[in-house]
């Protein structure tokens, strides 16, 4: 399933959120937003079902965290939950006021 748009099978822009210490961002708040820095795809095929997460431009130039530190078979595991971070809480809040409008 695509965080961005469940049901999609495009490569849509995500919208990762790191923690500013681990991203060495030097930001001031705890949680720094890199959107436009990657994207992710669905996709099936032979049994199995992923979400394919390739770096953009942006991602390739300017963030540490988009390197496959663990190896090509293991892709971006380690940070799986932040690519998608942004993505998550919003479909959690568009459910949440889904659940509203219908109770």
């Amino acid at each position: 399933m695509n965080p961005v748009a469940p049901g999609s099978t495009s490569a849509l822009g995500l919208h990762p959120y790191f923690p500013s210490a681990l991203a060495n961002s030097g930001a001031g708040t705890p949680w720094t937003a890199y959107p436009g820095h990657a994207t992710g795809q669905c996709h099936n095929a032979d049994g199995a079902a992923w979400l394919e997460v390739s770096p953009t431009a942006a991602g390739r130039s300017a963030t540490a965290f988009l390197h496959e530190r663990l190896g090509s078979l293991w892709g971006f595991h380690d940070v799986d939950m932040n690519l998608a971070l942004g993505d998550l809480v919003n479909d959690v809040a568009d459910s949440v006021a889904r659940w509203h409008r219908d109770h």
